[in-house]
């Protein structure tokens, strides 16, 4: 039931006249997020904004990317209202019929198992973190002229970058590719104008992630190349200290991070999904 302490509760979707309200329960710029793929609902309770879900949508499935509930509206059972809100107004419009997501966070499972989302036995995935000053795997970097910044590329290399990211089984990058979506450090390792590695990297919350991490073939110098690159670059800019994080998705993204962070946390990525046509 709802708590006596709300006197009144609204959910709006989310759109680019209201995206300042909800702003604060986000963690960057909600117009750095929000494009035509993007579906969002918000909560406003006693008129402050209380709850957010951010979710990426296509003609297949819908990605719940992002559950956020302010501290003092959290246990009034805000968040299943906007959740069921949320499904409800998808329900039947993918063809799958499928709400999916990954999370890192017990919290954000234990809410989305309540949601009715059903998740794996065990991780598919981990998230490895450690001090940038920890890729003591890395050796040390030698100017390699097929190493080339992400934003210096003409065109036609960059869509070779594209075309690479789209035909790759594990897709873990928005397409197409832009360069001024990701950190200045970001490489690219080009052989015979074609390319055999990438490393996308963004900044978020004080730390560094790899957002991806693309290999051509099984030799994976070309990366650890980038790797060692970019580890000079960043050096120039931040502090050995600042934390850097990759998300594994294969088993060869795994045997890659464990080589590069051989003391780094293992945090555990949990998948799910949700039957829409249960709402």
């Amino acid at each position: 039931m709802m708590s006596s302490e709300i006197m009144k509760e609204d959910i709006f979707v989310i759109s680019k006249s209201n995206l300042h309200v909800f702003a604060g329960l986000f963690q960057k710029p909600l117009a750095d997020w929000y494009n035509e793929d993007k579906v969002g609902f918000g909560v406003i309770c006693d008129g402050a904004p209380a709850a957010l879900v951010l979710s990426t949508f296509s003609d297949e499935a819908v990605w719940v990317d992002w559950i956020y509930v302010k501290e003092e509206y959290r246990e009034k059972g805000v968040i299943y209202r906007l959740l069921n809100r949320f499904f409800e107004k998808i329900r039947g419009i993918v063809v799958e019929n499928t709400a999916y997501t990954a999370c890192m966070d017990e919290k954000t499972k234990h809410v989305l198992l309540k949601a009715g989302f059903e998740f794996e036995e065990e991780p598919e995935y981990y998230t490895i973190s450690a001090p940038l000053s920890k890729l003591t795997s890395v050796p040390e970097h030698k100017p390699d002229p097929a190493i080339q910044l992400l934003n210096r590329l003409d065109k036609n290399a960059l869509n070779k970058v594209n075309k690479a990211a789209y035909e790759c089984h594990t897709q873990a990058v928005e397409l197409p590719i832009v360069p001024k979506d990701y950190m200045h450090e970001s490489l690219v390792y080009m052989e015979k104008d074609e390319p055999k590695a990438v490393l996308l990297l963004k900044e978020s919350e004080g730390r560094i992630d790899v957002a991806y991490a693309y290999l051509s073939g099984e030799n994976g110098k070309p990366l650890i190349k980038l790797i060692a690159a970019a580890k000079k670059l960043l050096l120039n800019s931040y502090d050995e200290d600042i934390e850097i994080t990759m998300t594994t998705l294969t088993k060869e993204s795994e045997k890659l991070a464990s080589h590069l962070f051989p003391d780094a946390d293992r945090n555990p990525v949990w998948t799910g999904s949700l039957d829409l046509s249960l709402f």
